[in-house]
């Protein structure tokens, strides 16, 4: 219980003196993210999305992050491990990205492709007008490295 206290406790002289001894407690329990969702820097939220191209060189658009219902039993396993994919993790990427590929296999998958979208701030006015952090029009988008499948991806 104290660890999932500790763990998004802002900085401060004693948090740098306890936090080491419950990281361990809250890697194991994916907890030692900041939970920035209080004021005054909230996260802005993030969404992924994958590409598939398939043998015949189509592309198929998932979003997994933005299909789930957030009541589902998987949501926050899923959107977590997603969360973890990022430019800096290549090992990361490529295990999701082989996983994809055997997820789609009936698609006879050539490739995936992640897209990071990054929420960004949407001023008091825009909220009133509608806008949300999350919406096509306030994204930033990271393209993440593509991912070879079968055969393609012993060779390359």
């Amino acid at each position: 219980m104290a660890a999932i206290l500790i763990g998004p406790a802002p900085g401060s002289e004693l948090m740098g003196t306890v936090y080491p001894y419950f990281r361990p407690y809250l890697r194991a329990l994916a907890l030692d993210t900041r939970w920035a969702f209080f004021a005054p820097n909230p996260t802005r939220g993030r969404t992924l999305r994958y590409t598939v191209e398939d043998a015949q060189g189509a592309r198929h658009e998932f979003r997994p992050t933005e299909s789930l219902a957030r009541w589902e039993p998987g949501y926050f396993r899923l959107t977590t491990l997603y969360a973890a994919l990022r430019p800096d993790a290549p090992a990361l990427v490529a295990s999701a990205g082989r996983y994809l590929c055997r997820r789609h296999a009936a698609l006879a998958p050539r490739s995936v492709t992640f897209v990071l979208r990054d929420g960004r701030v949407v001023t008091p006015e825009e909220y009133l007008a509608g806008a949300r952090p999350l919406d096509d029009g306030h994204v930033e988008e990271r393209l993440l490295p593509e991912v070879a499948c079968g055969p393609a991806a012993s060779a390359g």
